[in-house]
């Protein structure tokens, strides 16, 4: 495959309000999110729920659960230098891939 091997086709079905994700990666989401986002090029994903945002994995697990108010996403990649900034429980700083908050700002 090509170049466009590189991309992640996610074909999303909602069932009985569940989301299930299927790629050609086979990446299934078995958890009920109101939105899931496209994966980023790192293999990760957005998801909403309740107006909250959360991150999954390629494999579907859940990263950080659906409870921040914001996520950002600056590049093609979700994490950068792997850290990314978001705002969870009114503090705001960089959560690692793991999901444990590294930094937090003031």
């Amino acid at each position: 495959m090509g170049k466009g091997s590189k991309l992640l086709f996610v074909l999303i079905m909602i069932l009985i309000g569940t989301v299930s994700i299927v790629s050609a990666e086979e990446v299934k989401v078995s958890q009920a999110y109101d939105k899931v986002h496209a994966f980023s090029d790192d293999g990760y994903a957005v998801v909403e729920k309740d107006k909250k945002w959360g991150i999954i994995d390629k494999n579907g697990q859940e990263i950080v659960a659906p409870s921040c108010g914001y996520i950002s996403k600056i590049a093609k990649d979700l994490f950068v230098n792997g850290f990314v900034a978001l705002r969870r429980d009114g503090k705001c700083g960089y959560i690692d891939q793991t999901g444990k908050m590294v930094i937090e700002l003031p």
